[in-house]
């Protein structure tokens, strides 16, 4: 089974559902010249590293679940050089020409956050049963028949209710993980689409939720079946 195939298989659930993205998309662009792409890495953001790998590899998985054929990572990073992020149109065009690939997708992570842990006091009413207490004196004497008082209190009944207390709670803030992404016809510099997208799902999930929202988005260009 090729790697094409098994990715549309595994992608169609993901990719079935409205997308959120904001993306704007090339009308004018003739999609079927497009069927063999390659995703150009991502820079990590720096308050995540691999941040820029997982977006990386999830925007693969997505291109194959929408039918592209899509270039392995590492022969991708082999012929930009090391580069991240987005190419200049002649670099875009020489990887591009390299690779036999007929367009490029590239972007970058415009703002990063983990999620929190955050804790709160919160006033919550809770019913009480306090005991009612009687002070009772009782006469005696000690080991040495000394007389003696002791002070003792009884519980004579118990008053119900209920009030307020304080309560600990901890509560987790949601990461968040912003993207702009494009993908770009080198051969003419043409661009198919380009947008931005972001959520507060928990990363490393984030990056797949992402990469689905944006090309849902552009579903147009997918290649026909």
């Amino acid at each position: 089974m090729s790697r094409r195939f098994l990715g549309v298989l595994l992608g169609a659930a993901l990719l079935g559902a409205c997308s959120t993205a904001n993306i704007a998309v090339n009308k004018g662009f003739d999609y079927s010249r497009i069927k063999r792409v390659a995703v150009v890495r991502f820079k990590d953001h720096p308050k995540r590293g691999g941040s820029g790998e997982a977006l990386t590899s999830a925007f693969e998985q997505s291109l194959l679940a929408a039918g592209f054929d899509v270039l392995d990572s590492a022969t991708v990073a082999s012929a930009v050089g090391g580069r991240t992020g987005l190419l200049d149109a002649k670099a875009a065009k020489d990887v591009a020409s390299r690779l036999k690939v007929d367009a490029l997708v590239m972007g970058q992570i415009t703002d990063f956050a983990n999620p929190r842990e955050t804790k709160v006091n919160v006033r919550v009413m809770a019913p009480y049963d306090d005991p009612v207490y009687q002070t009772q004196i009782i006469h005696t004497v000690d080991a040495n028949g000394v007389p003696i008082d002791v002070v003792q209190q009884t519980v004579v009944g118990h008053r119900h209710g209920q009030r307020y207390h304080n309560e600990p709670r901890a509560y987790t803030e949601p990461g968040k993980l912003a993207v702009s992404a494009r993908m770009v016809y080198p051969a003419t510099g043409a661009m198919v689409w380009s947008g931005t997208d972001a959520t507060d799902a928990v990363y490393p999930d984030a990056a797949r939720a992402i990469a689905d929202d944006v090309l849902k988005a552009a579903k147009a260009t997918w290649p026909k079946k």
